[in-house]
């Protein structure tokens, strides 16, 4: 499985350099917005990396390939789970870095706000890959993807009803060690596994061709 994980980090490398830049320019126009939309997408976008990587997969029959290999269907889901949580907490990283940074430059360092960015960050990158991937190792590529734009559509819905409705109260509600920040975490971690167990299901039952 190594193998895999390897292959698509290669991938990451060729097809989504310019998703750093894009990140940059994101968190840059955070500092001056009081959109939380420019700080969370970033994360939505490496959510999105996993079902793109399967894409690519598919269209160059590597799903096929693999099936001469000696690893199996399960080993093939879990690459591009493992694959999401790295990209995810890399992403998670430069944001949080990226944020600490600005607010002590600034002079209004919260270690509140950091719980809060950090529970609200996990949750956003597990749920875009988590609610996507399924359909995609169900029903394939091409038709898995109608749930790709669905979830886009419905994470930047999200990110604009948490910016509208939830922003003055999110820092007093969600606290770093608070139990609304631990059951945000535990549940971004619970929809992950499920998903990742869905996954294996559905692609061991599947017929490749």
């Amino acid at each position: 499985m190594k193998g895999l994980i390897l292959k698509d980090l290669y991938q990451c490398v060729r097809y989504y350099k310019s998703y750093l830049v894009l990140v940059v320019v994101f968190l840059f126009s955070s500092v001056n917005s009081d959109s939380l939309f420019f700080t969370f997408y970033p994360v939505m976008i490496a959510g999105m990396i996993p079902p793109s990587l399967l894409a690519y997969d598919e269209r160059s029959k590597w799903d096929l390939y693999t099936t001469t290999l000696p690893v199996t269907r399960a080993q093939v889901v879990s690459a591009k789970y493992l694959l999401g949580l790295m990209v995810q907490a890399a992403f998670l990283l430069i944001s949080l870095l990226f944020h600490t940074v600005t607010l002590l430059v600034k002079g209004n360092f919260s270690l509140d706000y950091l719980g809060m960015m950090i529970s609200l960050l996990t949750v956003l990158s597990a749920l875009s890959s988590s609610a996507t991937l399924p359909f995609m190792f169900k029903l394939g590529a091409e038709k898995g993807r109608m749930a790709y734009y669905v979830m886009i559509g419905l994470t930047v819905g999200g990110i604009a009803a948490a910016t509208a409705v939830l922003q003055p109260d999110l820092q007093s509600d969600i606290q770093l060690g608070s139990v609304p920040a631990i059951l945000m975490v535990l549940f971004a971690g619970g929809v992950y596994f499920l998903s990742w167990r869905l996954s294996i299901r559905f692609y061991e039952k599947r017929e490749l061709s």
